[in-house]
């Protein structure tokens, strides 16, 4: 074969690998709000396979594939690196009121975080007292999605920072997405901070046509005990 045949070919392989990997999404039924990352590869190798299998190039063109999975796998942080939210948590909620946009509101809160019988997802559950004595409670669970660098804790958010230093007792979490804040589009910024037994999450928002974001609300957290999950970060 000549070398501008092979030219050929691989320039031929290489524009159908991009419209297949352009346009795989769009063969697979959507979950939730993506499709994920295994089922596209799976989908991506199954349509490459007669292309790649009819000519020299199939090698080169895997190497390239397992190469670029290998880079996306990289991204995916690891369950354990969330693990200094683990244990027991009091403090309180500060927010700003839905109702007016400038009454601050505090809430006595507590905040327990564990892994769940599977190891895979953490349970985030928030207990608050109302004012009038009653407590309220809710749950979130943060799991790893199969796209590289986003996570679900209630909604998908990409992961914008991910930093520690153990020996400092210092974590940050800076997570984003596009979404809605009291009935109205908007960018969303949760940041979650630890400093030594302190803890704070902090949500800003930003209004579409909006140039600076305001703080949502504010949790401000101390560590209540070490004996809730399996970490002891």
């Amino acid at each position: 074969m000549t070398a501008r045949r092979r030219m050929s070919k691989q320039v031929l392989v290489t524009r159908i690998s991009g419209f297949i990997a352009k346009h795989v999404a769009l063969a697979l039924p959507r979950r939730g709000w993506s499709t994920p990352l295994s089922d596209r590869r799976a989908l991506r190798r199954l349509l490459l396979a007669p292309i790649l299998a009819a000519g020299s190039l199939a090698p080169m063109s895997v190497a390239a594939a397992q190469e670029q999975e290998a880079q996306e796998d990289a991204q995916k942080p690891d369950l354990e690196a969330f693990g200094f939210l683990v244990g027991g948590w009091e403090g309180e909620l500060e927010y700003l009121d839905y109702g007016d946009d400038s009454t601050l509101v505090r809430l006595p809160t507590r905040l327990t975080c564990a892994r769940d019988s599977t190891g895979q997802v953490l349970r985030l559950e928030f207990a608050y007292r109302e004012p009038d004595g009653r407590t309220m409670t809710g749950t979130e669970e943060l799991r790893l999605l199969d796209e590289p660098g986003w996570i679900s804790l209630g909604d998908p958010w990409k992961i914008e920072e991910l930093t520690s230093d153990p020996g400092a007792g210092e974590y940050r979490l800076v997570l984003s997405r596009h979404g809605e804040d009291n009935g109205r589009s908007a960018d969303i910024k949760n940041s979650v901070l630890r400093t030594g037994d302190e803890l704070t999450i902090t949500k800003q928002v930003r209004y579409d046509g909006a140039e600076v974001y305001f703080r949502r609300h504010q949790y401000r957290f101390r560590r209540a005990d070490e004996t809730v999950g399996s970490d002891d970060t």
